[in-house]
C-alpha cells in the first residue's frame, strides 16, 4: 500500500479549492503545496513514531480525527498545529514550515496554516490505511516502514529535509543507496570485460602458428602427421555479485494502548489546545472576568479526566502523560505571563493554581 497515494487521493479538487482559498493563492499553488507537503509531514511523522514513546503518542492523535469534510475549518486548523506540535515538537514543526515556506515561495502565515490543515488530514489517511482494524504502535512502526522508500521518492526534487531539527533526509538515503548498487554492478560488468579482453590476442596467433604448419608440409612433403589439437582456452566468466537492497530490521514488540488511553489522550490534546486559547485571549482584568467561566470549565474538566487516568494500567498511564508532558512547559510559561498583568493575577490564579496542581497528580 503506497501511504503518499492514499493520502493524495482523499484530498479532492474541491478540497484543494477550499484550501486555496483559505491560503489565499491559486489552486495550481495549493495544489503543488500539497505535493510538498504530505511527504514532508509523513517523513517527519515517522521519525516521530521510531522516537521511544511516539507511536503511542501518535495513537492518541489518530482515535479524535473528524470526517475529511470538517478538516478544512478554522478549529481544524487551530486543533491540526496543536497536533504537530504535541507529536513532533515546536523546533521540528518550526524547521519544517521554514523550509517549506523558502521552497513553495508563500509567507510563515499560510505556510503554518496549510500544515495545520493537513496534519488531520495525513493523519486520517494513516488511519484508513488500517481498513477498520484497530491500530497499534507496531502495526504503526510497520506500516511507515513499508512506506519510507514511496514517502522520500515523494519529496520533489530540490527539497532536503536534512537541516530541520529530528530529521533524517530519507530520500538522500534511498538515491544514495540506488546510486552504490549501480556503481557496483558497472564495475562488475568492468572486470568481466577486463577478463575475456586476452582472447582478442590469442586468436589472432593461433591463425598464424596454421599458416606455417602448412607452408612446412608443401616444402618436405613428408607423411601428413596430424597436427596436435590445441585446446580451446577455457574461458571464465566471473560472476557478477548479487546486489542486496537493506532490509527493515525487525520491529520490538510494544504493548498495546487501551481503547481508554487513547480516547483520554485526545481529550487531553484537544483540552490543551482550548485552554491555551482562552488563556491567551486575556490581556487585561475585563478579559480575565470574561474568561473565568471557561477556566473554571477547564478545570472541572480536567477533574474528571484525572479519575480516569487513575483508572488505567502503566502502559496506558505512560502514553497520557508524555502528552502532558509535552504541552505543561508552554502551559505553564502562558500562566506566568498573564499572571504578571496588572489586576489579572488575583483573578485567575485560585484557578490556575487548582489546574496546574491537577496536572502535577497526574505526574507524580
Amino acid at each position: 500500500m503506497n501511504l503518499v497515494d492514499l493520502i493524495k487521493s482523499q484530498i479532492t479538487p474541491d478540497m484543494i479549492g477550499k484550501l486555496a482559498g483559505q491560503l489565499g493563492t491559486s489552486e495550481t499553488q495549493a495544489k503543488s503545496a500539497v505535493g510538498a507537503a504530505v511527504p514532508t509531514l509523513l517523513s517527519a511523522l515517522a521519525g516521530s513514531a521510531s522516537q521511544a514513546g511516539g507511536a503511542q503518542k501518535m495513537l492518541s492523535a489518530l482515535s479524535g480525527l473528524g470526517s475529511m469534510g470538517d478538516m478544512l475549518s478554522g478549529a481544524s486548523a487551530d486543533k491540526g498545529s496543536g497536533l504537530l506540535s504535541s507529536l513532533l515538537g515546536g523546533g521540528t514543526v518550526s524547521g519544517i514550515v521554514s523550509l517549506l515556506s523558502k521552497f513553495l515561495g508563500l509567507g510563515g502565515d499560510p505556510t503554518t496554516k496549510l500544515l495545520g490543515y493537513l496534519a488531520p488530514m495525513v493523519l486520517g489517511g494513516v488511519m484508513s490505511s488500517f481498513k477498520g482494524k484497530t491500530p497499534d504502535a507496531a502495526g504503526l512502526t510497520n506500516l511507515f516502514a513499508e512506506n519510507k522508500s514511496a514517502i522520500a521518492n515523494a519529496i520533489p526534487s530540490g527539497l532536503s529535509l536534512a537541516n530541520i531539527p529530528g530529521f533524517t533526509n530519507a530520500s538522500e538515503a534511498v538515491r544514495s543507496t540506488a546510486t552504490t548498487a549501480t556503481r557496483n554492478v558497472g564495475r562488475a560488468a568492468e572486470t568481466a570485460t577486463d577478463a575475456a579482453s586476452p582472447l582478442k590476442y590469442l586468436l589472432p596467433l593461433l591463425g598464424l602458428a596454421a599458416v606455417l604448419g602448412g607452408l612446412w608440409w608443401v616444402f618436405n612433403q613428408a607423411p601428413a602427421v596430424p597436427a596436435p589439437a590445441v585446446k580451446a582456452p577455457v574461458v571464465v566468466t566471473p560472476r557478477v555479485p548479487e546486489v542486496t537492497m537493506p532490509t527493515v530490521p525487525a520491529i520490538p514488540n510494544v504493548p498495546a494502548i487501551p481503547a481508554e488511553a487513547l480516547k483520554l489522550g485526545t481529550d487531553l490534546t484537544g483540552w490543551f489546545t482550548s485552554l491555551t486559547g482562552s488563556l491567551g485571549g486575556i490581556t487585561d482584568a475585563a478579559t480575565a472576568e470574561a474568561a473565568l467561566p471557561k477556566l473554571k470549565d477547564a478545570a472541572s474538566q480536567l477533574e474528571s479526566a484525572k479519575s480516569v487516568f487513575d483508572t488505567l494500567p502503566a502502559p496506558g498511564k505512560s502514553s497520557v502523560l508524555s502528552i502532558i508532558t509535552s504541552n505543561l512547559g508552554g502551559l505553564k510559561d502562558l500562566i506566568a505571563k498573564i499572571a504578571s498583568i496588572p489586576g489579572v493575577g488575583g483573578l485567575v490564579k485560585p484557578i490556575t493554581d487548582s489546574i496546574l496542581n491537577t496536572l502535577t497528580a497526574m505526574g507524580s
